[in-house]
């Protein structure tokens, strides 16, 4: 998925996941991050898990290589780098409401 990424490139928010940041409907921007690049601890990011599915969440280190994606609305559980298999592939820059 990650290769056929533009550098640059919006989302449509379709959940109330972010609801601090983000509403429904907003769309959301992100840069692309280089192969070598890791996000810094509490950017917003574009995650996919194992099976695929993306996410947008917050950035968050658990310790060593292992980290966190972070909903900010409490009733979705966090994600875990290892146990759902996660791939950070963009941070967010931006967002614009219609």
């Amino acid at each position: 998925m990650d290769d056929a990424l533009p550098e640059v490139f919006a989302l449509q928010m379709l959940d109330d996941s972010m609801d601090d940041y983000y509403e429904r409907g907003d769309w959301v921007f992100f840069k692309k991050l280089q192969p070598d690049e890791t996000p810094e601890a509490g950017r917003r990011v574009l995650v996919v898990d194992r099976d695929g599915g993306g996410y947008i969440r917050t950035y968050t280190r658990k310790g060593g290589r292992n980290w966190e994606a972070v909903a900010t609305n409490k009733n979705y559980l966090p994600l875990d780098s290892v146990a759902d298999g996660l791939r950070a592939l963009a941070v967010a820059h931006g967002s614009w409401r219609d």
